[in-house]
C-alpha cells in the first residue's frame, strides 16, 4: 500500500469586503475556483463530476461576532496530494484578487503526521444519501459504513490499488454536533456533521487516515467540506 505525500499551502489574505461567517466558506471556494479557472486543465477538472483530491479550511482567525471585517488580515489552508498542483497553487493563490479577498503570501509544507491517533473535523462533512440527510432515515452505523466506503472509493480511484476488505479505519467514533450543521452552498443550505475518529493502529487504517488529511473526509471537499485536523500518537 503506497504512501501519499500531503502538501499544505497556508494562504494569507487581505479582506477587501466584509465577509460574514455564513458566507466565509463560499467566498474561499470562489477564490480557489477562480485560481483553478486560470489553467485550462484545472478548469476542466473543476467542471468534471469526480473526486478532486484537495480540500481547504475556513479562516483560521475566528471572529467572535462572526464578521471578517474589510481591511483585516486572515488565512486559510489548502491541502492536496499532487506536487505540481501544490506548486501551481503556491504561486497563484498568493497573487490572486477576488471581489472580497486579495492574496498576500503563501507558505507550503509537507504534512508529516507520524502515527495518527485521532482525526477530527474542522469544517462540516457532507454525505449525500439518496433520501436526503442521513439522520432522518439512517442509523449511525450506516453513516459510519458510508464514511469508510467513501474513503475506500476515493483512495482506490486515486492510487489504482485495491484494498482487501474488511477495513477498520477507526476504533471509536464520536459525533461532535447534536443537531445538523447548516452551511450555505450556492442557493441552498447543506446539512453536515462534525465528528472525531480514533484511528485503528493497523497499517491500512493509518494510510487511509493520512490520505484523508490530504483530500478531506466524505464529499464536496473542493467546496470546503470535510477538512480535517489530527493528533499524533
Amino acid at each position: 500500500m503506497s504512501h501519499n505525500m500531503i502538501y499544505q499551502i497556508d494562504v494569507k489574505v487581505y479582506i477587501l469586503k466584509t465577509i460574514t461567517y455564513h458566507d466565509m466558506q463560499q467566498q474561499i471556494t470562489q477564490y480557489v475556483d477562480q485560481v483553478m479557472a486560470k489553467k485550462e486543465e484545472l478548469l476542466i477538472l473543476h467542471n468534471t463530476n469526480c473526486f478532486k483530491y484537495y480540500c481547504f479550511s475556513g479562516f483560521k482567525t475566528i471572529q467572535r461576532e462572526g464578521i471578517y471585517h474589510e481591511g483585516s488580515l486572515n488565512s486559510f489552508s489548502v491541502r492536496c496530494l499532487d506536487k505540481k498542483f501544490a506548486e501551481y497553487l503556491v504561486c497563484e493563490l498568493a497573487n490572486h484578487t477576488s471581489l472580497t479577498m486579495k492574496g498576500l503570501s503563501c507558505q507550503t509544507k509537507i504534512v508529516k503526521t507520524g502515527r495518527i491517533q485521532k482525526l477530527y473535523l474542522i469544517t462540516p462533512a457532507v454525505l449525500k444519501f439518496e433520501d436526503g440527510y442521513w439522520r432522518k432515515n439512517h442509523s449511525l452505523e450506516e453513516f459510519q459504513k458510508r464514511i469508510i466506503s467513501n474513503t475506500l472509493r476515493k483512495y482506490e480511484e486515486y492510487t489504482q490499488e485495491e484494498i482487501e476488505q474488511p477495513v477498520k479505519l477507526f476504533t471509536n467514533f464520536r459525533l461532535l454536533n447534536k443537531v445538523p450543521i447548516k452551511t450555505r452552498y450556492k442557493n441552498i443550505h447543506l446539512l453536515g456533521d462534525k465528528f472525531e475518529l480514533i484511528i485503528a493502529e493497523d497499517e491500512v487504517s493509518q494510510k487511509l487516515a493520512q490520505f484523508l488529511l490530504g483530500t478531506g473526509a466524505c464529499e464536496l471537499n473542493s467546496r470546503g467540506f470535510g477538512f480535517l485536523n489530527y493528533k499524533s500518537v
